[in-house]
């Protein structure tokens, strides 16, 4: 009786454990990758040098099939109070030289954002 009471018991805390793990790893994939695009609408329009504080670059992943190239300008939204990010379209050629900012500084891939300054100087 008691062989089986606690082979009952090692099977339920396997279970438990079984479903811990695969919680915590759904959960670590959760907070890699946002749940959606991050972009519903693209600029076409480059935006000035001087307006851009930040940028980041998302590669595509399961819930994105594209790459995002997102700002944050200098300006403020009143709204939110924080500052306006705006989603850069990608055949921009702004585009693509934040992106090889971004593949230049960022190879390890340890930060989310760029400061623009990190960039180097541009007009």
């Amino acid at each position: 009786m008691f062989n089986s009471c606690y082979c009952c018991l090692q099977v339920l805390i396997l279970l438990v454990l079984f479903t811990l793990c695969i919680t915590l790893f759904y959960n670590k994939v959760c907070l890699l990758h946002p749940l959606r695009c991050q972009c519903i609408k693209y600029s076409s329009k480059a935006s000035p040098w001087s307006r851009i504080v930040e940028f980041s670059v998302t590669q595509p992943h399961s819930r994105c099939q594209t790459t995002e190239v997102v700002i944050t300008l200098k300006t403020i939204n009143s709204a939110t109070g924080k500052n306006h990010q705006r989603c850069l379209d990608l055949k921009l050629s702004q585009t693509a030289i934040l992106q090889e900012c971004w593949n230049r500084i960022n190879k390890d891939a340890s930060k989310s954002v760029l400061k623009f300054s990190e960039c180097g100087q541009r007009e």
